[in-house]
């Protein structure tokens, strides 16, 4: 099993227990404040870490990453959320790989537009 970790998530407040991040195959910890821009770029470097042979991936598919979230401290808007879903299902789909995804964390005022975007992102790049 590969854990690929947010898979890019803001090192200031998560995760920071020894135990989780030894559990973390392929993280990729920004500062809290990184940019949209910042945060797709490195995404697109962790993606390509990424290798087929998985059964199924599970993907928690967060709005704490939105510069409105009032917790997550990094800086995306709704269109690169829904980009960062659309790489990661464009990916796996490469890679063969069936996913889950599922909503998780967040709580700013855009993350259900958010999270729609994310689905018809993903619905483009089937």
């Amino acid at each position: 099993m590969i854990t690929f970790h947010s898979p890019a998530y803001n090192i200031d407040p998560y995760p920071n227990s020894p135990a989780t991040k030894r559990r973390v195959d392929i993280g990729l910890p920004l500062p809290s404040g990184t940019s949209g821009s910042d945060y797709l770029t490195r995404l697109r470097g962790g993606l390509e870490r990424l290798t087929a042979g998985a059964r199924l991936a599970f993907v928690v598919a967060g709005t704490d990453v939105l510069a409105s979230d009032p917790l997550g401290a990094l800086g995306l808007s709704v269109q690169e959320c829904a980009e960062r879903d659309r790489l990661v299902f464009a990916r796996l789909k490469q890679l063969g790989v069936p996913a889950v995804f599922l909503a998780g964390g967040g709580c700013g005022r855009e993350s259900a537009e958010a999270m729609i975007a994310g689905i018809t992102a993903c619905r483009s790049a089937a």
